[in-house]
């Protein structure tokens, strides 16, 4: 994943976030309530990135209504939308050989 440091905030967060949904996602009608508690902290030190830069980006999800935050869970209300936006990183060979290893 070190290559993915060249990739924006957003994408980075976004593919960071629809990793989780694939672990620990419940479907909440086309909405995925990611069901492990996620800080701030804990999102920007697996990103290797300050914490400013993931509230920043949460913040603008949430008014742009893409994900909603509550008491540390998130649900990201627009999965298709974070998937288009992660596309250039998640299809990357790093993350076609996690999702091989997986199954």
């Amino acid at each position: 994943n070190e290559r993915s440091v060249f990739f924006d905030v957003p994408v980075r967060l976004a593919s960071l976030l629809l990793s989780y949904a694939e672990l620990f996602g419940q479907a909440r009608g086309s909405a995925l309530l990611i069901r492990h508690p996620l800080t701030q902290q804990d999102l920007a030190n697996s990103l290797g990135i300050v914490v400013r830069s993931v509230s920043r980006t949460l913040t603008e999800w949430q008014k742009q209504g893409l994900i909603a935050r509550h008491k540390g869970w998130i649900t990201i209300v627009e999965p298709e939308h974070l998937r288009e936006m992660a596309a250039s990183l998640r299809f990357h060979l790093n993350y076609r050989y996690s999702a091989v290893q997986a199954r």
